[in-house]
């Protein structure tokens, strides 16, 4: 804690790392500034944030274009942060952030947040493929690594307000997610 090992700028010409224009997404207090950073075991740094910016800085993304108003953008960077190796938007139409994310023990990245959507990028075979309803559901999305492309996600909510805040993975890579929910969420 002596020195500053290495720091960085990411961002591009609008709001990035704040939630600042939709009570959609930041529903109770400090959800405007939820997001997340994590470093694997070879200290490269993950992050997970959102943005309004339509120049965010992309490398190898699946998606190359701010969606809506706000996405959520996931990236990563070297040990040192001098270089960033790879970063993309995560979003459709609407309002997203980007809250928690987690590492598998083979490097897939798990992403979660919340989204006013209904054409967030989910895959088919997913739990919920088709946005819920209501305001906002909650999503997860994970990354496959080492390129990250072809995400699989999906939507989790109800016909009420929803939203993913932690994501966790266990020694067996079994995902766990918490958040919040205004409706019948199925309880088993």
């Amino acid at each position: 804690g002596g020195i500053l090992v290495a720091s960085t700028y990411l961002g591009g010409n609008a709001a990035d790392g704040i939630s600042d224009g939709n009570g959609n997404i930041h529903y109770n207090y400090g959800d405007q500034l939820r997001g997340e950073v994590i470093v694997d075991a070879n200290s490269n740094v993950f992050i997970t944030s959102t943005t309004k910016s339509n120049n965010f800085p992309l490398v190898g993304g699946f998606d190359s274009s701010l969606g809506g108003l706000q996405d959520a953008v996931v990236a990563k960077f070297s040990p040192n942060l001098n270089s960033l190796l790879w970063s993309t938007y995560l979003g459709g139409a609407s309002w997203e952030s980007g809250n928690s994310l987690q590492l598998s023990s083979n490097g897939d990245i798990y992403s979660v947040g919340g989204t006013t959507s209904n054409d967030f990028p989910v895959t088919s075979g997913q739990l919920n493929p088709s946005f819920k309803g209501g305001i906002t559901d909650g999503y997860i999305t994970k990354f496959i690594a080492p390129n990250y492309n072809n995400p699989k996600s999906t939507y989790l909510g109800t016909t009420g307000y929803d939203q993913a805040y932690f994501v966790q993975l266990d020694i067996d890579d079994k995902v766990y997610v918490y958040g919040q929910t205004n409706g019948a969420y199925p309880v088993s």
